[in-house]
């Protein structure tokens, strides 16, 4: 009997123990880019796609959708609704976190022929005291992993715990891996030319934990349709759902004048072209991940 007590015993500390377990780690690339613009540091290094089982469950779930609205003509410039999402365009001025929650930034592509980086603020003020990068350089390529080219879609950095009541700001420093010195931030008076750069997406067909964020990198606004630069933010359900209740779409004021963009999106689309060129035709596509 006391054998068989111990016996429980055991057992039962080892159901204890696999259930307070640690989360699965991820797999840090070993192609990390030494790009520091401004001197900032890096939050993380970056982690593998499919790493961990968020990763898994972002790439099966999540990755999708994203690419479909990455896609649609316009970009990110648009809402979307198909029969695997439908999403609003959010205010890009202010990300409000209202209850603590641990962030996590994912590589969803790029289209741009910079070597555009991405960092953020948890006090909200762009490059400034606690400004931290996140991706260094955003290049993707097919093929393996290189110095040029150090991403693969779906790779992605923990931010750690953002505090409720923080107020977030991501921006985007064009072709900051090469020296560049544009930045541009989500608060479009902020910016060089007084133009949003960013387009926000948020999901209202489902309790979805994601924001989709891309970027504009040319001063002017470029080709506006905001696909330069292009992550998913994890901020949690509560967080998206708390933003879709407070904040509204964006003021329509703040894009480019049409006369503007034409002159604007021919530089654009040569740059891209002098991209596709360099790259190929599948430059940020899914392809075999090899580090």
């Amino acid at each position: 009997m006391k054998s068989f007590a111990a016996f429980l015993t055991a057992a039962a500390l080892l159901w204890i123990l696999c259930a307070v377990s640690p989360v699965e780690a991820g797999r840090y690339g070993s192609v990390q880019s030494p790009a520091r613009p401004f001197g900032l540091d890096v939050v993380d290094g970056v982690q593998l796609r499919d790493s961990d089982a968020l990763g898994r469950d972002f790439s099966s779930n999540d990755y999708a959708w994203m690419t479909q609205v990455l896609s649609q003509p316009g970009g990110l410039s648009q809402t979307y609704s198909s029969a695997s999402a439908t999403t609003v365009l959010l205010d890009p001025g202010r990300l409000n976190i209202l209850t603590d929650y641990n962030v996590r930034a994912y590589f969803v592509g790029e289209d741009a022929g910079y070597h555009n980086t991405l960092g953020f603020n948890p006090n909200g003020a762009g490059v400034s005291a606690g400004a931290m990068l996140v991706f260094p350089d955003m290049s993707t390529d097919t093929g393996r992993r290189d110095a040029s080219a150090p991403l693969k879609p779906r790779d992605f950095v923990d931010l750690g715990l953002i505090t409720g009541g923080s107020i977030l700001d991501f921006f985007l420093i064009a072709n900051g891996a090469n020296g560049g010195t544009d930045v541009f931030t989500l608060d479009a008076g902020a910016n060089p030319d007084g133009l949003r750069h960013v387009a926000i997406h948020a999901r209202i067909d489902a309790d979805s934990p994601y924001l989709l964020l891309g970027f504009e990198d040319l001063v002017g606004g470029g080709d506006m349709d905001m696909n330069d630069a292009v992550i998913a933010l994890d901020i949690g359900v509560a967080n998206v759902k708390n933003l879709l209740n407070t904040v509204g779409a964006p003021e329509p004021g703040s894009t480019l004048a049409f006369g503007a963009f034409l002159g604007i999106s021919g530089l654009a689309n040569a740059r891209r072209r002098r991209k596709r060129a360099r790259h190929g035709a599948g430059a940020g596509a899914d392809d075999t991940d090899t580090t």
